[in-house]
């Protein structure tokens, strides 16, 4: 694959070096010897409760948003988390189960047109991917645009995957758990009726609430639902692009 996101995921804790010495390669006789370098961690940000994701918008380098699970998603700006949330959606969240943001995604234009995109578990323990819209740089509205999938999962589901993300070629990508418990005999993950244990492949700009890729590999194939991008997959937590070669690793 030659996809990449348009999206940046930073830790709460950055890395200040690495122990190239302890690496253990090329030292023999002859062979180069690189010292070690101090490694540290810098905490830049505390009290917090539950945060499982951090992402920027498109080409700022100013602002972060940190997701915690209850549902607060906050803003650090210029280095400091602003005092009231970028967006509250603790009413339809974090009542419990395996409720929470799992994942937040900008779209590609986010700077001109305020589009993103939330996924998250509500409090009946089913998986809701939402449309909505910044009213300024540091705030969002939490009155949904749009709701692109309301999936209904078994109530003993502990598989919801997690991420969301835009590639390089402008489609919304979304991979999804299996729905089903850690000691579950079947998985509907090879099951080619349903979007379990898949990872999608959305077109979120040509129509509502999403249009199909024209590319997808399983468009047009009968018995197929055609926003399947992969499949076989079990809990795809997280997952990511590699900005350099595109290739796409998946946590599962």
């Amino acid at each position: 694959m030659s996809l990449r996101p348009g999206w940046r995921s930073l830790a709460l804790l950055v890395v200040a070096g690495w122990a190239l010495g302890a690496c253990g390669d090329g030292g023999g006789p002859g062979g180069p010897s690189p010292g070690a370098v101090a490694l540290a961690l810098q905490p830049v940000d505390s009290g917090m409760n539950f945060p499982l994701f951090a992402v920027s918008p498109p080409g700022d380098t100013d602002r972060m948003m940190v997701l915690e699970r209850d549902g607060t998603i906050w803003l650090r700006k210029d280095g400091v988390r602003l005092p009231t949330p970028f967006l509250d959606l603790t009413g339809i969240t974090g009542g419990g189960h395996e409720y929470g943001v799992l994942g937040l995604a900008f779209h590609p234009q986010y700077a001109s047109n305020h589009r993103f995109f939330v996924y998250y578990v509500d409090n009946d323990a089913n998986a809701q991917l939402v449309e909505y819209q910044a009213t300024d740089a540091d705030h969002a509205s939490p009155t949904p645009v749009d709701t692109l999938l309301s999936l209904t999962f078994p109530s003993d589901a502990i598989h919801y995957g997690g991420t969301i993300g835009f590639g390089r070629d402008g489609y919304l990508y979304i991979a999804l758990g299996d729905a089903r418990t850690g000691g579950s005999p079947s998985s509907p993950a090879q099951d080619s009726t349903s979007l379990f244990g898949k990872m999608l492949r959305l077109d979120v700009d040509h129509a509502r609430p999403y249009a199909i890729p024209p590319d997808n590999p399983y468009v047009n194939r009968a018995g197929w639902r055609p926003e399947i991008y992969d499949l076989g997959l079990r809990n795809p937590y997280r997952w990511s692009f590699d900005r350099q070669t595109g290739d796409l690793y998946i946590g599962d």
